[in-house]
């Protein structure tokens, strides 16, 4: 069941318009950019980079880093 469907669908347009413009094989930063890009043309509010806390997975992997 998807809760917010036309929401879901937006995103993911949003997405599919990216990668149909620019295909594969760039960087990440660039696909970044552009589906940025896209979401502002779509009015679709977003954050850039916030960082997700989910149960131990980020205190693992900062331990992990840190040492």
């Amino acid at each position: 069941m998807i809760y917010y469907r036309q929401e879901s669908y937006d995103i993911v347009g949003a997405a599919m318009r990216v990668y149909n413009t620019l295909g594969h094989g760039f960087l990440e930063s660039v696909y970044q950019e552009a589906l940025e890009i896209e979401l502002e043309r779509a009015e679709i509010p977003f954050v850039r980079e916030k960082n997700l806390a989910y149960r131990s997975f980020c205190r693992f992997f900062f331990t992990r880093v840190s040492q």
